[in-house]
C-alpha cells in the first residue's frame, strides 16, 4: 500500500536543490555546501552511493526543511543516519523522506517495523531491569530507541548523564546512530534508572509533550 503523505516537505527533497530553495525562499550558499559535504556527510553516507541519493542527503542537510531548520546541520544529519539505522537503507522515495521529516519532528515515522521495535525488548530489559509495558513512558523508551525520534529541544545535560550510564552498561560511550537513539531514550524518556546519578524526570516534556497518541505509540 502506498502511503499517504501528510508532510508535504517531504516532496520536495527528492525534487532537487532548487526546489528545496524555492521553498525555502532562500539562496544557494555553495561555500556552506562544500564545507558540509565534505566534513559531515561522508559520516553518515556509504561510499558508491548513488549521485542523485548522495545529493538529496546532502540538501537536506545543508539546508533542511521549514520544520527542521531549528535541528542545525549536525542533527539533521544524526536524523538520517538513525532512519539509515533503523531502515537499513538511506531514504529514497517521498515517504522515505516523510519518515526522516516525522523523526526529526517528535513524531512516530509512517512506516513501522516491527522486528526492530521487538528486537529491541532485550535492550529495554537491561536498561531497566524489566520488559517494557504498555504505558507511555515505556512506549516513548522504546520508540526513541527503535526510531531515534527527536525531542524538540535538546538538554545537552540530560543527554551527559544518560550517557554516563551507557558507559556503564555497555562497556562504551555511544558512538553509532542506534547507540545515540538508546542514549536518547535514556536522556528523555522520564524512566527511573538506577545508575542515573541526576533526575532527569523533566527532560521527558520534551518529547511526551509532543508524541501521545497512544494508539500511535502502543507496542506490536
Amino acid at each position: 500500500m502506498a502511503c499517504v503523505l501528510t508532510e508535504n516537505e517531504a516532496l520536495y527533497i527528492p525534487a532537487g536543490l532548487d526546489s528545496m530553495l524555492n521553498h525555502l525562499g532562500r539562496t544557494r550558499d555553495q561555500a556552506m555546501e562544500e564545507y558540509y559535504d565534505r566534513v559531515l556527510t561522508p559520516h553518515i553516507v556509504p561510499e558508491g552511493t548513488d549521485p542523485s541519493l548522495l545529493a538529496n542527503v546532502q540538501n537536506f542537510v545543508n539546508y533542511g526543511t521549514f520544520s527542521t531548520l531549528r535541528l542545525g546541520q549536525g542533527e539533521r544529519a544524526g536524523v538520517v543516519n538513525s532512519y539509515r539505522e533503523a531502515y537499513g537503507h538511506l531514504p529514497i522515495t517521498e515517504c522515505d523522506w516523510q519518515n526522516v521529516i516525522k523523526i526529526a519532528n517528535t513524531k512516530l515515522p509512517t512506516d513501522r517495523l516491527t522486528a526492530r521495535e521487538q528486537g529491541l525488548v532485550s535492550t529495554f530489559q537491561k536498561i531497566y531491569g524489566r520488559a517494557p509495558n504498555d504505558v507511555l513512558m515505556d512506549r516513548i523508551a522504546h520508540m526513541v530507541m527503535a526510531y531515534g525520534v527527536r525531542p524538540q529541544s535538546r538538554d545537552l545535560r540530560a543527554e551527559w548523564q544518560a550517557s554516563k550510564v551507557h558507559l556503564k552498561l555497555f562497556g562504551k560511550l555511544p558512538s553509532t546512530a542506534s547507540e545515540w537513539d538508546i542514549n536518547r531514550a535514556i536522556a528523555y524518556s522520564g524512566l527511573p534508572q538506577s545508575l542515573l546519578a541526576a533526575d532527569l524526570s523533566n527532560a521527558t516534556g520534551r518529547i511526551y509533550a509532543f508524541l501521545t497518541d497512544g494508539a500511535s505509540l502502543s507496542l506490536k
